[in-house]
């Protein structure tokens, strides 16, 4: 597709998620202007990343995977070659009985991917080869406007941003329907924001001043019963430039009903039951962490996917959402790829 440069005309881009970092990259590369209104003081939302003591570890999503040919591309164009890491052992299930077991191997045979400096990078890659991107951080918008066939984005603040031609919405579904809700112009659509539904799950990191002998080659269990307090458990030791030799770091996500029972509960008070649970699971011995830490992610992933061609007629009005709410799962390489194909129908329609 032949896209023309463009430069009086700017997306407004509400999110600094994958999606919303993706889509800012494809329409900077198209020749178009945004400006991205993000409420945190970073990028790429739940590809987080948190660093203590020279380490890194990932505490929301994991790895992605470069199976789609558009997301490989762009991933491999933004990284630096040697930030672009692979991890290496496969992700087994375990049942509610703690008994481990080989995972898919179909799934298993495709390759995992972080980066370097933590998968939070991916974001920041993106937002540094994106320059006719503006990011404004600490920017909560609370209301749009529609005014004379231009959209215009109102921070809890009271400060307008814009005029924008057209505008994204990158955030949770749930968030922007409180967004919608506030705002005439986009009133119809919080109906639809709010039949999507997002798991809430605590991730735990444990922390030892050790190598930890493994139980297995797998770097990764997963829940495949759903019945397990632990939905997941992984080795951040797996991940190149993450963690010293003489040290391992797991990451352990609670399932979202364990979640649910002990979303108020004080974290000093969780942090023996999600020990004893992590014990039950792995057959080897467990010393105590020498260090410990947690976040409680309210939206995790979602339930189930947002009928997307209800999207449909709002984008005649200039009004776009991308997210992984639209394929129903928490994935970084699909958020990635929704955000690219948002902004290729952005760019197409700016080109008339």
């Amino acid at each position: 597709m032949t896209i023309s440069k463009c430069m009086s005309e700017t997306v407004g881009i509400i999110g600094a998620g994958m999606a919303g970092m993706a889509a800012a990259y494809r329409l900077s590369q198209a020749g178009f202007r945004s400006v991205v209104m993000e409420k945190s003081r970073g990028v790429s939302g739940r590809a987080a990343t948190r660093r203590r003591d020279g380490i890194r570890y990932d505490h929301g999503a994991n790895f992605f995977r470069l199976n789609e040919p558009r997301v490989d591309q762009l991933v491999r164009a933004v990284l630096p070659v040697d930030e672009l890491v692979l991890i290496d052992g496969p992700v087994d299930v375990f049942d509610c009985d703690s008994q481990i077991m080989p995972g898919d191997a179909e799934l298993n045979a495709i390759a995992k991917w972080s980066c370097r400096g933590g998968i939070k990078m991916l974001g920041k890659q993106l937002l540094a080869n994106s320059p006719l991107c503006e990011i404004e951080f600490n920017s909560l918008v609370i209301q749009v406007l529609r005014e004379e066939n231009h959209w215009w984005a109102v921070d809890d603040g009271g400060e307008r941003r814009g005029p924008f031609d057209q505008l994204l919405m990158t955030l949770p579904p749930p968030q922007a329907a409180d967004l919608c809700r506030n705002s005439p112009a986009t009133c119809n659509l919080a109906g639809l924001m709010e039949t999507v539904e997002y798991h809430r799950q605590f991730s735990f990191i444990l922390g030892w001043a050790q190598r930890l002998p493994r139980s297995g080659p797998w770097h990764a269990l997963l829940n495949s019963d759903h019945q397990h307090p632990i939905a997941w458990l992984s080795f951040e030791d797996d991940k190149p430039g993450h963690v010293p030799d003489d040290q391992s770091i797991m990451v352990v996500q609670m399932s979202p009903d364990w979640t649910d029972e002990n979303l108020d509960t004080n974290r000093e008070l969780l942090i023996e039951p999600v020990l004893a649970a992590v014990r039950g699971l792995l057959p080897r011995p467990l010393p105590d962490p020498d260090w410990w830490d947690s976040q409680r992610w309210m939206l995790a992933h979602p339930k189930h996917a947002m009928n997307a061609s209800l999207l449909r007629p709002f984008e005649d009005q200039g009004l776009y959402y991308a997210g992984d709410a639209l394929v129903g799962k928490g994935r970084v390489a699909l958020a990635l790829r929704e955000g690219l194909d948002v902004a290729d129908r952005i760019s197409e329609r700016m080109n008339g």
